[in-house]
């Protein structure tokens, strides 16, 4: 699990995303 500041969000998501991994932001983590 990366815990990620707001600000890196965006950045993460294109990147990680690119790669086919799912970055899960807090909301979604507590709605699990």
């Amino acid at each position: 699990m990366l815990i990620l500041r707001v600000d890196d969000i965006a950045k993460a998501r294109r990147v990680l995303g690119e790669k086919g991994v799912k970055i899960a932001t807090r909301e979604e983590v507590q709605a699990i």
